[in-house]
């Protein structure tokens, strides 16, 4: 039997402006005695803070269908979560498998001994998702208190490792695995290298009260600097292994919206990680991040009124001729640079020999092999030796029986020598702004170059 449309269907067949309006009126209708107070979706996670433990979310049948979906991986597609409304909210991956995520419902929430009723609901409009809650509890400092708890949980990472993208932060679970899973044995640097790196990082963030007694500021600028594949990556990751620190990692400012800008990005970028204090802050391919429209703002932040104590950033670059002399040789941005140059012959060496030790016998080089295929790979990037590598395997499998590995392997080399000898320079041009963030300068007055 048709029970007609519940109160949240009833909102939804309203105009969009007056949707979220018409709910929290009918509401105040329906809980006369309790406080309503509707909530924005921004930075606000229940779900993941039920997940966690934190707290109980039971459905409530009393005011008809709860609309729950069924996801995989417990969060929406990529680009589904940077086109929603969630402006500066987080998404959290799981390790696969399904769980029922709440659309549109009526919530009961159990929470340090104290139920609110929680409402939740979700509208299309143009291509955006637009979310918002609503709080109904005894008291209005109840409902703070509730909503701080979430948002405070939902804006630092738990087991996963903040990445900040086209104006958004989320939860990276993978790439959580894969520092836990990089360590600094099985890189191999130039002499030095990878322990002088990870000696200046552990002692700056073991060393507050020196720098408290002598007056200096407690913040770290590290710039690693390279050409590609040649180790800065792999370096990153093992340094925030061996911390057991927070790490965000930021890898755009592109902002997302045709009226958000790259400065309200770097304003994000900040905030959170003085929040995460102590921690550590991964600006990847520094050189591409900064322009001449942000670098100003950048610099404030970086060294201006604000406190950022407690903030290592850790920067990488392949071109540091790009950079601005103003970011490149002030010490007091970043202190230390790194150079990660091309591996010289005891590197290529070591390196041959560590990937030698891991294959099967059928699979090894001899020692004269190794000697010779270093002797057949200088000027190899650790990517390229890398890539010779598995590309010999490949060869060899293919290559049935009675193959010899150190010919095969010798023979790779020469054919991607001959491909590093052909292949275009990899300087990148000029960074191009989309159409969307070309017509949003062009309606606030900006330059678009």
């Amino acid at each position: 039997m048709d029970s007609g449309p519940t109160l949240i269907e009833t909102a939804l067949s309203a105009r969009v402006p007056a949707i979220s309006s018409f709910l929290g009126r009918h509401l105040t209708e329906i809980f006369p005695d309790k406080v309503v107070v509707e909530c924005s979706s921004c930075g606000f996670d229940p779900k993941g803070f039920a997940d966690a433990g934190h707290c109980t979310l039971t459905p409530l049948e009393t005011y008809g269908y709860n609309q729950v979906v069924l996801s995989w991986r417990g969060c929406v597609s990529p680009f589904e979560q940077l086109m929603s409304g969630q402006l500066g909210g987080v998404c959290a991956t799981v390790d696969g498998g399904l769980i029922e995520v709440p659309r549109n419902a009526f919530l009961q929430v159990e929470w340090e001994g104290n139920v609110l009723e929680l409402v939740q609901i979700s509208w299309d409009d143009q291509s955006l998702t637009h979310t918002r809650y609503f709080l109904m509890a005894a008291t209005g400092a109840l409902i703070r208190s509730f909503y701080s708890a979430v948002c405070e949980w939902t804006s630092v990472p738990h087991g996963e490792v903040l990445v900040f993208e086209q104006g958004n932060w989320r939860k990276d679970k993978d790439l959580f695995k894969a520092i836990r899973n990089t360590t600094f044995d099985n890189l191999i640097l130039a002499p030095g290298l990878k322990e002088s790196l990870r000696a200046d990082v552990t002692q700056f963030f073991h060393r507050r009260e020196v720098y408290q007694h002598h007056g200096v500021p407690w913040k770290r600028g590290i710039l690693l600097i390279g050409p590609p594949g040649n180790g800065k990556t792999h370096a990153v990751k093992a340094l925030c292994n061996s911390l057991n620190l927070p790490a965000l990692y930021l890898r755009s400012l592109e902002p997302r919206g045709m009226f958000a800008s790259e400065h309200q990005s770097i304003s994000t970028v900040f905030e959170v990680a003085r929040k995460s204090a102590p921690c550590v802050l991964v600006l990847e391919d520094l050189d591409a991040l900064l322009k001449p429209t942000n670098r100003s703002f950048f610099l404030n932040e970086l060294d201006g009124f604000a406190d950022n104590a407690g903030i290592c950033i850790v920067a990488t670059t392949n071109y540091p001729e790009r950079l601005d002399p103003a970011i490149l040789e002030r010490p007091s941005r970043f202190d230390r640079k790194y150079h990660f140059g091309l591996p010289a012959e005891p590197e290529r060496t070591a390196y041959l020999s560590l990937w030698n030790g891991n294959q099967s016998q059928t699979l090894r080089l001899t020692e004269p092999g190794i000697a010779a295929v270093v002797a057949a790979t200088d000027g190899f990037s650790f990517a390229y030796l890398k890539e010779l590598c598995i590309s010999a395997i490949m060869a060899w499998m293919n290559a049935g029986d009675g193959a010899v590995m150190d010919e095969i392997t010798l023979l790779q080399a020469n054919v991607l020598r001959e491909q590093m000898q052909t292949e275009p320079g990899d300087e990148p041009a000029e960074p191009m702004l989309s159409r969307r963030e070309k017509a949003r300068k062009i309606m606030m007055g900006e330059d678009v170059g």
